[in-house]
């Protein structure tokens, strides 16, 4: 994956938190981009993943995490996602 689409993958992850009104950006908000990446389904179907059931099980999974109510509230990544990405850096 080239820096400039991991950085795209994280500012995804972002704003999907955002519009989710999420308290914190994790690891299946950047997943979940990845699903709407040409690039990334492709390396996740070749891992063998159905990428339908995948979108569900994160679409459950987003319907339990708090809702931070306050406008223009800014999600923050959490430490899991951070090294995520710090890694795919050093490998990119």
């Amino acid at each position: 994956m080239k820096d400039k689409a991991l950085r795209m993958a994280a500012a995804v992850a972002d704003d999907e938190a955002q519009h989710r009104g999420h308290e914190y950006v994790c690891v299946e908000h950047l997943l979940y981009g990845l699903l709407d990446d040409d690039y990334g389904r492709e390396i996740l179907v070749r891992c063998g993943a159905d990428l339908e059931h995948l979108r569900h099980n994160l679409e459950e999974f987003f319907k339990e995490l708090p809702v931070v109510k306050r406008p223009g509230h800014m999600p923050q990544r959490t430490v899991g996602l951070e090294r995520v990405l710090a890694r795919a850096y050093l490998h990119v």
